[in-house]
């Protein structure tokens, strides 16, 4: 793996901000690349199949497991999510900077699994619980179910931020965006 590659984790719950942040730093600041990640969970409205995640059957998720294609996977709100191995492994070797969004399950695989000088992770929390509800409530894309598993999990999530380099708390956007492109720049 060349020295120059770098792959950078962005952790946190649902409705902390982690989607915001990334995308208004990858419209910013070239040099970085958002590697897209396998998942069995249905499109949001917006979102394209081989740009945002590659969206697969259960069943070919699965078959891929078996093929041990994954660097890591989970299943996250009865969904499958996973990390390509060729994608980390090509980028790495050719001296890419990936920004990656990932559950906090990944994350930890992540942590395990890459050298600790080719990784560096960042948990984005909010500044409270109930500053998440409201957020995921804002958002009208969540069914009470949903809702309730989300919070309950971001409960989890919250208790393993300990395990990350950097964390931001997202109460003031412009503020947690300085401090997140601080740190993909090197400068915090």
């Amino acid at each position: 793996m060349s020295e120059s590659g770098h792959v950078y984790i962005v952790a946190g719950p649902s409705g902390a901000g982690k989607s915001t942040l990334i995308k208004r730093f990858l419209s910013q600041v070239d040099g970085f690349r958002f590697p897209t990640s396998v998942t069995t969970r249905q499109a949001r409205e917006g979102e394209v199949d081989g740009d945002h995640y590659f969206f697969v059957s259960s069943q070919e998720f699965k078959q891929r497991i078996q093929a041990d294609e994954f660097l890591e996977w989970a299943n996250v709100y009865d969904c499958y999510y996973g990390t390509l191995k060729k994608t980390i492994e090509d980028s790495l070797a050719s001296g890419e900077k990936l920004l990656k969004d990932i559950d906090i399950q990944g994350a930890e695989a992540l942590i395990e699994l890459l050298p600790k000088e080719k990784l560096t992770s960042i948990f984005i929390a909010p500044p409270s619980f109930s500053e998440l509800k409201k957020r995921l409530i804002d958002r009208e894309s969540e069914s009470p179910e949903t809702l309730k598993n989300r919070l309950a999990e971001a409960e989890v999530e919250m208790s393993g931020m300990d395990l990350f380099d950097k964390i931001i708390v997202n109460d003031v956007l412009e503020e947690a965006y300085v401090d997140f492109r601080d740190i993909l720049l090197g400068q915090n």
